[in-house]
């Protein structure tokens, strides 16, 4: 939904998480008195990479890292090298464009479909998602005989690109519309079949996911595999379904011919992380170090530990687990005591401590707002005392939070530490800006604050209309709200 405020100029807002009450918060705002006690900071020149891209960068980084760790392979089966193909393949892998993968795709001669999966994955890779949908067109205008491949390639590219409405008709069509006509060409496999509960996975479809459940073991007879079972475990997580996990991970341990492995533990403890259940959360540590079948954890199982307990608001547990069991873990496992994703969470238990202490706590915010910068400058980035160094968004946002808790009483004595963060620290490598060009027209500029707390956008919008109210007026035309 979008609404908009007409001001003079046509420039855009972006605040996804504010709702109607914001605009009552900006006439507020807009009434308070332009203080003289701050010098004006000249806004930053716009960075090269946006915000958005870097939190892209950042969340892929993590995925990777997790999947290393987990010890996943590729989902995908490879196809196999075909001496026909592999000049044309070498070619589209050298391609720049859609547009030159999809002429060439319409003018070849080749009816080997190991060419159009490859070109799928190019154009994935291109960040062209819209052209999967034509190459799956001109396989079909050509009459190409297609291979489950060629399918599980479409709807894992589909699903990587969370084109889930488009994945469930494809998935419909190619093997429920196809088995309902007596034309059994190609069925599903287990790749295929994962692949489409994983998309359930990523928007928390319980539903559709124990469908295609019912679907894989009941009507085509195929026993779902670890993946099957830890994927099912991600859509319950996303679902906040303790109830649909706890069967699933009892079929795993007493039905299912699996083994169960440190994915699977990563996996039913996110679901009980995400409810904030840690008794039952750490039932499953427990389970996992027992003697007579001992599973290893790593980082990853720490950080979903953490993370239940401070959803749960049970942040002194948090800290009990990060000081003393954590080190013990370690003797026994492959945790990596100095990965920045497990340091980063103890500062947001600090955080959340600062967030629920009175104003009037000094003392008790000092000591908290000293520990969060002991663990960025000595833990997270020591090197930021000698060199430029590159930054996480998540990390440089945890600073800012961590300077306007602390001045609580008075928000104003966190404006020079804020700019400093933002605007002048030259060791302080970072895109977080709330001025960014629009990605689709580079000659709009946004007011964005997709990438900033809530506390941290609050503070930004009373500093805009204090101390840079006439940028407001010459820069924004439109204010739009999304919700």
């Amino acid at each position: 939904m979008k609404t908009g405020i007409c001001l003079k100029k046509c420039y855009l807002l972006k605040i996804q998480f504010f709702t109607k009450n914001v605009l009552n918060f900006l006439q507020t705002l807009n009434k308070l008195p332009i203080w003289n006690l701050v010098p004006y900071v000249p806004i930053r020149q716009l960075h090269q990479r946006n915000s958005r891209q870097v939190a892209l960068e950042e969340q892929h980084q993590k995925v990777r890292y997790m999947k290393k760790l987990q010890g996943q392979q590729g989902a995908l089966l490879k196809a196999p090298p075909s001496p026909e193909s592999h000049n044309e393949r070498s070619l589209i892998q050298k391609m720049k464009s859609d547009k030159e993968i999809l002429q060439y795709l319409k003018e070849s001669p080749f009816q080997d479909i190991v060419i159009y999966a490859a070109a799928i994955k190019k154009c994935s890779e291109l960040k062209y998602p819209n052209s999967i949908i034509r190459i799956i067109e001109i396989v079909q205008s050509k009459h190409i005989h297609p291979s489950i491949i060629f399918y599980n390639t479409a709807l894992n590219h589909l699903g990587i690109w969370n084109k889930f409405d488009l994945q469930k008709h494809y998935f419909q069509q190619w093997f429920e519309e196809q088995n309902q006509t007596g034309d059994q060409l190609l069925v599903p496999t287990t790749i295929t079949f994962n692949t489409m509960i994983k998309g359930c996975a990523k928007r928390g479809d319980f539903k559709q996911a124990l469908y295609y459940l019912h679907l894989m073991i009941d009507k085509y007879n195929i026993q779902p595999d670890l993946i099957t079972c830890n994927s099912s475990l991600s859509v319950c997580a996303n679902a906040h379904d303790i109830q649909s996990a706890e069967l699933i991970w009892n079929k795993m341990i007493h039905e299912f011919n699996v083994d169960i492995n440190i994915i699977s533990i990563n996996s039913i403890l996110n679901v009980y992380a995400k409810c904030g259940d840690t008794n039952k959360m750490m039932e499953i540590l427990n389970y996992s170090q027992r003697p007579e079948k001992f599973i290893p954890i790593n980082e990853i199982a720490c950080t979903t530990i953490i993370s239940g307990f401070l959803k749960a608001n049970k942040v002194q547990e948090m800290f009990d687990f990060y000081d003393n069991q954590i080190p013990k873990l370690a003797l026994d496992n492959n945790i990596n005591l100095q990965e920045k994703f497990l340091i980063s969470l103890k500062s947001v238990g600090h955080l959340k401590m600062m967030e629920t202490l009175d104003k009037n706590e000094i003392e008790k915010l000092s000591f908290h707002h000293q520990k969060i910068l002991d663990i960025f400058e000595n833990e997270l980035y020591p090197d930021t005392k000698f060199k430029p160094t590159s930054i996480l968004l998540d990390d440089i946002g945890i600073l800012l939070r961590a300077y306007i808790l602390l001045n609580k009483r008075s928000w104003m004595k966190a404006v020079k530490d804020v700019e400093r963060i933002l605007f002048q620290e030259p060791n302080y490598i970072h895109p977080l800006n709330y001025w960014e060009q629009d990605a689709l027209d580079k000659n709009q500029i946004l007011l964005n604050f997709n990438y900033f707390s809530t506390t941290t956008t609050c503070f930004i919008l009373r500093y805009l209309m204090t101390f840079q109210r006439q940028e407001l007026k010459i820069n924004v035309w439109e204010i739009s709200i999304l919700k």
